[in-house]
């Protein structure tokens, strides 16, 4: 039998764990069950195998390994310098790929 418990003090519940569900953990239980694989690790498998991670879930990937899986990056760059021209909208994801240059 599956229990679910109390996660903090607002009274949030959390699900039990991914394994005891059959299903491979995520995020940062993934993480802590294949201490062996670096962060970076796997948006350079994905490079290497010529694919490009979902931004929307992305946390890890370099400029450079950004540039590689989306080679219109400046297509868009241009774009959003002619909407933007004062680099206003910036968020931490596009400071860490280097978006908001």
């Amino acid at each position: 039998m599956l229990v679910w418990r109390k996660a903090d003090h607002r009274g949030a519940m959390e699900a039990p764990d991914a394994r005891a569900l059959g299903r491979a953990p995520r995020g940062a239980r993934a993480a802590a069950a294949a201490p062996g694989l670096a962060a970076g690790a796997l948006p350079d498998m994905v490079v290497a195998n010529g694919g490009r991670v979902y931004l929307a879930k992305d946390a890890f990937a370099t400029p450079e390994q950004f540039r590689t899986m989306y080679p219109r990056w400046e297509e868009w760059a241009e774009i959003r310098r002619r909407f933007d021209p004062h680099g206003r909208l910036r968020s931490a994801q596009g400071q860490r790929l280097g978006l908001c240059e």
